[in-house]
């Protein structure tokens, strides 16, 4: 496991001493690896990649993706034609590219766990698989069953189609939390609290919790799934939104009425979805 001390790092690594697998963790953090021993004392640490990947036959890469290039250029005389090297990275096309460009042996494949750290087990997860070659779908199909067998589900597409979902999914829903939540930071937000009904409850839960993930990633993924495009849009929906509010109030009515037809014909029933965000929010209170 190279960038094992990192917060995904370290759940990969509880999740595989569990399943039996003899794990050798590197980092550069050297404070990080002492905690994980603690933590896990069945680990095996070491500041090399090159040592733990020497000693090891599937090779997980959770490091940043800024030093994610780098960090697979130095494997690159370690890695022989018994390896599987897996990537984590929740950008797919650049990590796969790097892989395949300086690892000219072993087998290379792109995952995205759709979760974080604060997942307790993979019961009802997804994880995306990119595989490229024929080879690397048959270890993906074999992964996806380990997964289905713990309770999860393995989804498999193109790198180009995960980056373009992963646009609008992960970048895009960050850029408008981010927002929300820096502007709900502006009032009173207590006092937000006592009066508000579950649908603000839920967004300030949404949008809060942002700011306890890794901030470095949220921002580096702006750029990384070049969001910007996306996210004008929106805000250029927004403008145009107020202005028809204004002028056209009904006429925003019956767009309202389109767009909750469409989502119908999509599979996604907005009354279903009402009864749901209820559901969640009277969970959350009685837990």
């Amino acid at each position: 496991m190279v960038g094992a001390a990192g917060r995904m790092g370290t759940w990969l690594v509880k999740l595989l001493l569990s399943e039996g697998f003899h794990v050798i963790a590197s980092d550069v953090d050297s404070e990080g690896l002492r905690k994980l021993r603690i933590r896990f004392p069945g680990v095996v640490t070491t500041m090399s990649n090159r040592e733990a990947v020497a000693g090891a036959r599937i090779v997980l890469l959770a490091v940043p993706i800024e030093n994610f290039e780098e960090v697979v250029k130095e494997l690159k005389p370690c890695i022989t034609s018994e390896h599987l090297v897996i990537d984590v990275c929740s950008v797919k096309e650049e990590p796969v590219r790097n892989m395949h460009e300086y690892l000219r042996e072993g087998v290379k494949l792109g995952a995205h766990p759709l979760f974080g750290p604060g997942a307790r087990t993979l019961v009802g997860k997804k994880v995306v698989l990119t595989p490229t070659t024929a080879e690397e779908t048959d270890v993906a199909l074999r992964i996806g069953a380990w997964l289905r067998s713990r309770g999860a589900r393995a989804i498999l597409m193109s790198s180009r189609e995960h980056d373009e979902y992963m646009r609008v999914a992960l970048g895009l829903t960050h850029f408008i939390g981010v927002l929300l939540v820096s502007e709900l930071s502006q009032y009173n937000v207590g006092g937000l609290k006592e009066v508000s009904g579950p649908l603000l409850d839920v967004l300030l839960t949404f949008a809060s919790s942002l700011l306890a993930e890794n901030l470095e990633l949220t921002v580096t993924l702006q750029k990384c799934l070049n969001v910007r495009k996306v996210a004008e849009s929106f805000m250029k929906k927004g403008a145009e939104l107020l202005k028809k509010i204004e002028e056209e109030p009904q006429a925003v009515v019956r767009e309202l009425i389109e767009i909750r037809d469409r989502l119908s014909k999509s599979g996604i029933d907005p009354y279903e979805e009402y009864e749901r965000l209820y559901s969640f929010f009277e969970g959350c209170l009685s837990c």
